[in-house]
Parts: C-alpha cells; structure tokens; sequence
C-alpha cells in the first residue's frame, strides 16, 4: 500500500505534467474504480476541464479542475497512477487522455483504488485527521492530542 510519504511522491512527480493540462477524453475501464458520480457522469463530468492543481490530503490525491471541481483519487493497497506507460495494462481502470497527447493511467491489480468527480473535496476528505506534514501541525499539538488520551 502505498504510505503518505509516497503518495506526496506521486503528487510531486505528477502536480508538472498534468497542471494547466486539458482532458480531452476519459476511458473508464472497470466501473467499480468510480465511486461517484456514475461512470458515465464522472467520464462526460472531467471532459474539456483542466487540471489547475494537484495537492495531497492523507493518502487522497486531489486534482483541482478549471470548473471549481475536484477528481480525487485513491490508491489503495495496489493502485498506481502512470504517465504514458509504454503498453497498455490488464490492470488498467482508467486512463486520461490530455491534450498534448499525454495519457495518465490508474492501474490496480486488485481494485480497490477509487476515484471521484465531487463539487467539494471535503465530501471525500473532510472527516480526516490532521495534515501530518503541514506546518501547522507542530510537537504542541501532538502533545496536546495526546494529553487526552489514556492509553500508554
């Protein structure tokens, strides 16, 4: 499974090639991956945006669209995110095509990778904890969380 540190990882090598990039087309390749809307809504719901950002909260990637909305992914156990692989994947599930003719493909051996089309990135993301690797979340406010809490 990939750890946060990975993930941010993915989201450094990624947020250069796909930020300012326009989808030109979705290909949903095993429905299940969609978690919201409907595959066809999330397919027909990203077409003609662009990415504006990529960032990270938890173990979720967040891509922010020119039309106020985010894709938000998660990898799971097995998924992987990949820039122009060289050859096409059994355990491909979905792929973006932008329109510099660029490609980037979720694969996931297992399925267990979502993906969502939301309004709100807190839809998905709002009841996680706090940020680990933010500035804000210092020594004092580990201390302080832990300070209620009895278990050694």
């Amino acid at each position: 499974m990939p750890e946060l540190p990975e993930v941010e990882t993915i989201r450094n090598e990624l947020a250069p090639r796909v930020a300012g990039r326009k989808v030109i087309r979705v290909e949903v390749l095993s429905p299940s991956t969609i978690s919201h809307p409907s595959p066809l809504g999330f397919s027909q719901g990203l077409q003609g945006k662009a990415i504006q950002g990529l960032e990270r909260r938890g173990k979720y990637l967040i891509f922010r669209l020119s039309s106020g909305e985010s894709m938000i992914a998660h990898l799971r156990m097995t998924g992987a995110l990949l820039m122009n692989p060289p050859e096409s994947s059994p355990y491909a599930r979905a792929v973006f095509y932008f329109d510099n003719g660029d490609r980037l493909v979720f694969l996931d051996r297992r399925k267990l990778g979502k993906l969502w089309l939301v309004a709100e990135p807190s839809q998905v993301v709002g009841k996680l904890g706090p940020e680990p690797l933010s500035a804000d979340f210092t020594v004092d406010v580990l201390a302080d969380r832990l300070k209620k809490r009895s278990a050694s």
